[in-house]
């Protein structure tokens, strides 16, 4: 596949790097975003990420405790 995609998720970024993906991050426009290789494994683990309802209960919930500081 070898395509360089691009994502603003820093979530998505943290993912995928404790899965061992190598994500190089960037800053453009005050914005972040992380640039990875596609690959068979980084679609598995996307969709991995997409469906894992435990990891995006704790993220909403974390999103929600930091809005409250």
């Amino acid at each position: 596949m070898d395509e360089l995609k691009r994502t603003y998720s820093l979530n998505l970024i943290a993912w995928l790097r404790s899965h061992g993906v190598e994500v190089t991050v960037h800053f453009e426009n005050h914005r972040i975003f992380g640039v990875y290789e596609e690959s068979t494994k980084t679609i598995l683990l996307k969709q991995m990420y997409r469906e894992d309802e435990e990891l995006h209960r704790f993220l909403n919930e974390f999103k929600m405790l930091k809005q409250t500081k």
